[in-house]
């Protein structure tokens, strides 16, 4: 799926097609099928995997107290 985003995040979502998803997964097109009922449902599933970096990344950053302000 981290590849599926990082094309996303490239082309966008209307300019990323399941071809491309798959391609840069380097898996065949019926295992995105089998995966996701759509590429909405896709796009579900790799939103909530961005958040989920932004929130650590936030927990290591702006949440952690024993760093500095300035840092």
């Amino acid at each position: 799926m981290t590849e599926g985003l990082r094309v996303v995040h490239e082309r966008g979502y209307g300019g990323a097609s399941v071809r491309d998803i798959v391609e840069a997964a380097g898996v065949p097109q019926g295992s995105f099928t089998n995966h996701f009922a759509s590429k909405e449902a896709f796009c579900l599933e790799i939103l909530d995997l961005y958040f989920k970096d932004v929130r650590a990344m936030i927990q290591r950053t702006l949440r952690n107290d024993s760093l500095p302000a300035l840092k």
